[in-house]
């Protein structure tokens, strides 16, 4: 027998060895049907546990990647809110989704982290456009409390000159209250006072 037949045939045998342990055969029955002595069983069988604790060991780390892939879809998918999404590239919420849809027919470990690669990707997308609709809000906070101050001080200036026109001021001492309307708001005032 050559060296690759031999290999064969103990592949063969290992692999029944390994059908029968887990089918319930004791060492004697193995040992007797399968011509081979209680070294070779002992052998054979500690390769067999070697086999199982790895199989073992490659299913959870399967296991805990298909959990990953699955609470990173559910974070990315609750911080998408339709302004983030208004800011992210077209498409990127049905990824996600298709994602978490096909990862219970998932059963390659690679196609998984292809998936996690993916969603690394859109969650760096969905940082930059927390960060993008961010920066538009506080803009628009500002916005909308500079326009408050400017709207106030138009008020009280109106109220001063009008103070101003109840009290008699000398014309020259109203024109300065006029001349700095006018210099801090302009036609702003102007359009309004027409509009009136």
């Amino acid at each position: 027998m050559e060296k690759g037949e031999e290999k064969e045939t103990g592949e063969a045998t290992g692999d029944k060895v390994c059908r029968m342990i887990e089918e319930g055969y004791l060492m004697s029955e193995i040992c007797e049907e399968l011509k081979i002595s209680s070294a070779s069983y002992w052998e054979l069988k500690k390769e067999w546990e070697e086999r199982k604790r790895s199989e073992s060991t490659e299913r959870r780390e399967f296991h805990r990647l298909r959990v990953r892939v699955h609470e990173k879809c559910k974070r990315l998918l609750m911080r998408l809110t339709k302004e983030v999404a208004g800011c992210c590239e077209k498409g990127a919420v049905e990824e996600i989704e298709r994602i978490l849809e096909g990862l219970p027919l998932v059963s390659d470990k690679e196609a998984l982290q292809k998936d996690m690669e993916v969603l690394r990707e859109k969650e760096k997308e969905i940082e930059d456009a927390e960060h993008k609709t961010g920066v538009e809000r506080r803009r628009g906070q500002i916005r909308q409390f500079l326009e408050g101050l400017v709207k106030a001080e138009e008020r009280r200036l109106k109220a001063l000159d009008e103070y101003a026109a109840k009290q008699g001021l000398s014309p020259e001492e109203k024109r300065k209250i006029e001349k700095r309307i006018r210099e801090q708001y302009g036609d702003k005032m102007k359009k309004e006072e027409e509009s009136e």
